[in-house]
């Protein structure tokens, strides 16, 4: 074995990955199998001596607890019968040989009023006889009256002068009880002869019943070893060992527990080593006994041994598993170090390999980078290239809707220059009259109808140039009517009525209550353009058309809200996940190539806001258009 123990680790590290791994495997199986039935007994023994020393130094304390208590309750009731032989009354009634009624009623009423007050049983008076000839219980069905308890060794006791103390089941009332007797001497002097003795009964109810509150089994047994107080009802009136033949014959003759039959109880109270820790019998008890002061009695507090069973069969589980536990660390910990030196190999090979990839793939990396710039900058280019079309492809757009838009306009203009022309003509001839103030008053309309031309071609050309690219506050109201007036022909030619809400103007009461939006002027006009005329195209032939404009602010949500409904026939359901597509129309194909929604989503989107369209339930369709403030509203 020695000359095994210095090879191993030398053959081990000579020894192939696996074949290393395999004997060391075998090694510690080995050992698991020869060491844990050894670890597991011993941790189950030491746990199971802890837990007993643990168990019998918590049921000493409750022992000291129990004994404390019934000293106390016996203690409490030894001056009752103490004082009452002491009383005249008392002496009065065994002085008498023929006591007045009157006499015997008055103690009787008393008895019973001190049995209350101290929760007595029973209290009674017994002359030289054993005759009971006053009792607490004189106006009960069992009252001890005319009873004669001679033969009880209490009563024996206190004929002698002393104190008789003696726990026995009531041959009367058949409970049990602990009888207390003090002598009563005549004329009240040490002495003088006995005349009888005061008694009292004491049942233990009340200490049985604190004592079932814990979970510990209490038994208190008398001189004889027969259990006469306890938690536990029928161990009551048995004894903890069998009694011996004259024990037995002593019991019977003085009546103690009546024609109750004394039976050893079939339960074991030896000490817990005697047997096996992991399963003793469940009639098994570990038991702690005191003496109780000023009695023959002993008290016995027995505990069940199932926490050390428990707390044995928990340590033997955790040593087993602490010992796997270790064995599998060093099968880890070795098995790791076989590894690392078998990587350690490796990766010097790998390093040399990797040495001589990295130069091969040097030069190719370079090529791949210059590949790369290459595809970077044609990426750019084509990139510049697609804003540059996006651009004049937004600008060919609202070139096609002014070329919509000119008969219109062009209808505009010219009812104007026909007034001018009338007004000047009426001027000169106003003048040959010399009616010089019908012509400032002609001239004054020719100022207003250049102007109201001027604002039209201006419009115009606004809506033509192409947009600067920046955004900035721009104010939605002005933008509205900016737009409304380009396409105000084709408003009045199609005979639609015109609906313009401002919802801040109608809860605040005051105009020009919405905050500007983050936009451009002139792509914002053309997006108003584009849906205006989407709707008047709409309505085309409807009876009663109507195009409804609302501007809202929502301060919640931090937008500016514009709706544009129209009373047409709305979009078909199919159609409206593809409304904002590029060459998505539902026009004839001479009337549109389907790039105006598609355009103008890409501006409202360019704005940071969004576009949605939907059928009203009024009917017709509404695009509602949410764009950002550029500052809030004050």
């Amino acid at each position: 074995m020695m000359r095994t123990r210095h090879r191993r680790p030398k053959s081990l590290t000579r020894l192939p990955l696996s074949d290393a791994i395999r004997t060391l495997r075998l090694t510690l199986l080995a050992a698991l199998a020869l060491g844990l039935p050894v670890v597991v007994l011993a941790s189950g023994h030491w746990g199971a001596v802890r837990a007993r020393a643990d168990l019998l130094a918590g049921s000493r304390g409750t022992l000291d607890l129990f004994l404390a208590n019934l000293t106390s309750e016996v203690d409490k009731n030894e001056a009752v019968p103490f004082l009452l032989a002491r009383d005249h009354d008392v002496m009065a009634l065994l002085a008498t040989p023929a006591p007045s009624p009157a006499l015997v009623d008055r103690l009787n009423r008393r008895l019973e009023e001190t049995r209350i007050a101290v929760h007595a049983a029973t209290i009674y008076v017994m002359n030289r006889q054993g005759l009971t000839i006053a009792a607490s219980n004189w106006n009960t069905e069992g009252s001890f009256l005319g009873q004669a308890f001679a033969y009880r060794p209490y009563f024996q006791a206190a004929l002698t002068g002393g104190v008789g103390r003696y726990f026995a089941l009531g041959t009367t009332s058949h409970q049990p009880g602990y009888y207390i007797a003090d002598p009563v001497s005549a004329e009240n002097r040490t002495g003088s002869p006995v005349v009888g003795a005061v008694v009292i009964k004491v049942g233990m109810e009340r200490v049985e019943q604190g004592w079932a509150a814990g979970p510990e089994r209490v038994a208190v047994t008398d001189s004889d070893g027969v259990i006469v107080i306890t938690n536990n009802a029928p161990w009551r009136f048995h004894s903890l060992t069998p009694l011996a033949a004259a024990e037995r014959i002593r019991i019977e003759a003085n009546h103690k527990y009546a024609d109750l039959a004394i039976t050893p109880l079939a339960i074991t109270t030896q000490p817990f080593e005697a047997a096996m820790p992991f399963a003793p019998s469940k009639t098994h008890f570990l038991m702690v006994s005191g003496a109780v002061a000023g009695t023959d009695w002993t008290l016995h507090v027995l505990c069940d041994p199932a926490p050390i069973r428990s707390r044995a069969v928990a340590a033997a589980l955790i040593g087993g598993f602490a010992m796997m536990i270790v064995i599998l660390a060093g099968f880890l910990v070795l098995g790791r170090w076989f590894r690392a030196r078998e990587r350690a190999i490796e990766q010097q090979r790998a390093r040399e390999d990797v040495e001589r990839r990295v130069q091969e793939r040097t030069s190719d990396l370079a090529e791949a980078y210059d590949q790369l710039s290459r595809e970077m900058r044609d990426r750019e280019r084509a990139e510049q290239v697609l804003r540059t079309a996006q651009t004049e492809l937004i600008q060919a757009a609202k070139l096609a809707a002014l070329g919509q838009m000119s008969a219109g306009v062009a209808h505009e203009i010219n009812q104007p220059l026909s007034a001018i022309r009338a007004f000047a003509e009426n001027a000169v001839t106003l003048l040959e009259r010399g009616r010089t103030a019908t012509v400032h008053d002609n001239l004054v309309q020719i100022a207003e109808l250049t102007q109201r031309m001027a604002d039209i071609t201006r419009h115009l050309k606004g809506f033509a140039r192409k947009a600067a690219g920046t955004l900035g506050p721009v104010s939605l109201p002005d933008t509205v009517h900016k737009a409304l007036m380009l396409v105000a022909p084709q408003i009045r030619a199609a005979g639609i009525d015109l609906a313009l809400t401002n919802r801040m103007v109608e809860q605040v009461g005051e105009p020009n209550r919405l905050p500007p939006v983050r936009a451009e002027d002139v792509r914002l006009q053309q997006v108003l353009v584009n849906l205006f005329t989407n709707a008047i195209d709409a309505m085309k032939d409807r009876t009663r058309p109507r195009l409804i404009i609302d501007l809202d602010h929502d301060a919640d949500a931090g937008e500016v809200i514009l709706r544009v409904r129209d009373t047409g026939p709305g979009i078909a359901v199919a159609d409206l996940p593809h409304l904002f597509l590029p060459f998505f129309t539902t026009k004839g194909a001479t009337e549109g190539l389907g790039l105006g929604l598609s355009i103008t989503s890409g501006i409202v989107k360019d704005f940071g806001g969004t576009i949605a369209a939907a059928n009203h339930p009024d009917g017709g369709a509404e695009f509602i258009i949410r764009l950002q403030p550029m500052e809030s509203p004050r």
